[in-house]
């Protein structure tokens, strides 16, 4: 099996920057624009797109609903799995497995989403 170890933590991760890496990853899941009064980034579920102003406060509940809907499809629509875990330290830890070559990677924060979003762009980031 193919481990890849280098986790992503963080907990006052900037998230701007890692959505931008995800757009250069995957533009057709994920955008971001740049305004005078913040930055709106832009996620398709289903081909819809849903858009929210990211400001440098944290994501309220519905965006990270949202964004952790987009991730589980997007994951889904490449064929790989993800097991997303809580801990008594208020922690997730993610993993998320390629099937064919039996890698997996992995992401771990407070919130599950941002978890399973680092760990996905690992994966993106990783040839097939």
């Amino acid at each position: 099996m193919n481990n890849v170890t280098d986790t992503q933590t963080s907990e006052d991760i900037e998230l701007l920057p890692v959505f931008e890496k995800w757009a250069a990853l995957e533009p057709d899941r994920c955008s971001v624009s740049r305004f005078d009064d913040g930055q709106v980034f832009t996620l398709s579920l289903d081909g819809n797109a849903v858009a929210w102003y990211l400001l440098p406060s944290a994501l309220r509940v519905m965006e990270k609903a949202v964004l952790q809907a987009c991730l589980q499809e997007a994951i889904a629509a490449h064929g790989w799995l993800y097991k997303i875990e809580n801990a008594t330290d208020g922690q997730h830890y993610v993993q998320v497995l390629k099937p064919k070559n039996h890698a997996y990677f992995t992401g771990q924060h407070a919130e599950p989403a941002t978890a399973l979003l680092l760990a996905y762009l690992q994966a993106l980031e990783v040839a097939a």
